[in-house]
């Protein structure tokens, strides 16, 4: 049980992951993925008494800006989750099968709840 968990846990942060990365990053993630293969052909040596510039100024990669603005985000999150059988496919799509089902259970266990009181 506990590695079906840990195994969804890592499958849907590689899902969210991938939405922030930009080509570079993917690039650089597939070549540690397949492992050191394809070694370079020069080596230098680095000198310790260096300093990094990112550290120093921040990060040197542009970030991707967001193309819709966050209050059309916010709302377009809100409907959906008012609206979820509506949207029950982009919740799949999104998720996976097992989560958008336990939503749909808590949803219907939460209806039935209410009618009963």
């Amino acid at each position: 049980m506990a590695s079906k968990v840990k195994d969804a846990v890592v499958w849907y942060q590689k899902k969210i992951g991938a939405y922030d990365q930009q080509i570079w990053e993917k690039s650089v993630e597939q070549r540690e993925i397949k492992g050191l293969r394809n070694k370079p052909k020069k080596t230098g040596h680095v000198k310790p008494d260096l300093i990094d510039v990112d550290l120093v100024r921040g990060s040197a990669f542009a970030k991707a800006k967001p193309e819709s603005p966050w209050t059309s985000l916010t709302r377009k999150g809100i409907v959906r989750v008012v609206f979820f059988p509506f949207f029950y496919k982009w919740w799949i799509q999104v998720t996976s099968r097992g989560i958008s089902s336990y939503y749909w259970d808590f949803i219907c266990y939460k209806l039935q709840q209410r009618s009963c009181t």
